[in-house]
């Protein structure tokens, strides 16, 4: 089982620019805690010493998430990063954890349901009402 390449990991890391990410962050699989014939992916890894784990997020079907790079230096900024090109485009990632990632409140994990909620607001195809709505 091959993991997925994107990682949101609990961290702010102070550095922009090319990494070795696959030689340094080994991740290896772990049984699902939650449902043992679950078809979510779960991962354990270690970031600066501290141990952490993670689960694959798929983007609901339809959806892709993109990647777009900063500039870096050297290149012309002059009218702002080029962010006409995407880098890369997934359509899964990993959410990482120091203890666990709670799939009942990361925001990252419950991406269906805000998209469902989006969706819903802006939707055409609401009955047409003459008065006030009402509960």
């Amino acid at each position: 089982m091959s993991h997925p390449r994107i990682h949101l990991l609990p961290c702010r890391i102070g550095y922009s620019g090319p990494a070795k990410v696959d030689q340094y962050f080994v991740v290896t699989p772990r049984p699902s805690t939650d449902h043992p014939a679950s078809s979510t992916a779960e991962w354990e890894s270690s970031f600066r010493g501290r141990a952490l784990r993670g689960r694959t997020v798929q983007l609901p079907p339809g959806y892709k998430g993109t990647v777009y790079a900063h500039p870096t230096e050297g290149d012309d900024t002059s009218s702002g990063p080029d962010l006409s090109r995407p880098t890369r485009i997934f359509e899964e990632f990993v959410v990482w954890g120091h203890d666990q990632v709670d799939p009942v409140t990361h925001p990252a994990i419950n991406l269906s349901r805000w998209i469902e909620v989006a969706e819903a607001l802006h939707n055409d195809d609401f009955p047409d009402t003459d008065g006030p709505l009402t509960r």
